[in-house]
């Protein structure tokens, strides 16, 4: 053990033991099942070949409410990958299908293009997560508000915060 100009006691063979362990440790649950689906890749890359051979391959298309990774049609909806998520709603994918948290696809939707599709599709405008959250609560701009209120969003939902959309919306605006 040496004393370094601080002071302190350093011990470099037991950093030199230690190393090759962590990177052992972070390979192991790389390998284990922490790495991403291979479909969120192939939806940033808007990579429709892809996503149809991995349906194909009867790949679960719904939402898994146990999943840490957001299903195939939540990935679309996020990424605005609009020709995916209709290959997925034509394929089956459920568009009320919920996550983890309880959102739906709707949740994420960043245009209205995404937003009119999952309506069509039969998406429930007022399906609350588990933090009673709507669609309309998450609406990114003023289109997909318009276009979840004339498909009958209700405009005084509120959160188990006791928030409504507009105050979501004030709260957001004003940072």
């Amino acid at each position: 053990m040496k004393i370094s100009m601080d002071g302190k006691k350093r011990n470099k063979k037991r950093l030199k033991i230690q190393l090759p362990l962590l990177i052992w440790f972070l390979i192991a649950i790389f390998i284990s099942g922490c790495a991403p689906p291979a479909y969120i890749q192939a939806i940033k890359n808007h990579d429709v070949e892809f996503m149809e051979k991995y349906i194909n391959e009867g790949n679960e298309l719904s939402s898994s409410s146990s999943s840490k990774w957001l299903p195939p049609l939540m990935v679309a909806a996020q990424l605005n990958d609009i020709n995916i998520a209709r290959l997925l709603i034509e394929k089956g994918a459920d568009v009320n299908g919920v996550n983890r948290l309880g959102q739906t696809a709707l949740h994420y939707a960043k245009t209205g293009e995404m937003t009119q599709l999952l309506l069509k599709a039969g998406a429930d405008v007022n399906v609350s997560s588990k933090w009673g959250e709507t669609p309309l609560h998450w609406a990114k701009t003023g289109e997909i508000v318009k276009l979840l209120l004339e498909a009958g969003a209700e405009l005084n939902g509120l959160t188990k915060l006791g928030e409504t959309p507009l105050d979501v919306a004030y709260y957001a605006n004003s940072k």
